[in-house]
């Protein structure tokens, strides 16, 4: 498994270059955690779905039911 701050880690170095209110509010929740961000790569918006990349080698995938789909 995986335990809540690794969760929260790879969610907010994921989202932290978004605008999206969902999406600031992870990245300061990793904050007032005081959780280092590792860099995200392959990063892809999909509209109206959600964002992917990888993070420190791992797919996160982070969205709706639609995106889960996909």
């Amino acid at each position: 498994g995986i335990d809540e701050n690794e969760l929260l880690g790879l969610a907010a170095a994921l989202e932290k270059g978004s605008e999206h209110p969902l999406a600031e509010a992870i990245v300061e929740g990793a904050a007032a955690r005081g959780l280092k961000l590792a860099e995200a790569v392959d990063f892809e918006a999909v509209t109206g779905k959600g964002v992917s990349g990888t993070v420190s080698g791992r797919k996160v995938a982070l969205g709706n039911a639609a995106m889960m789909a996909d």
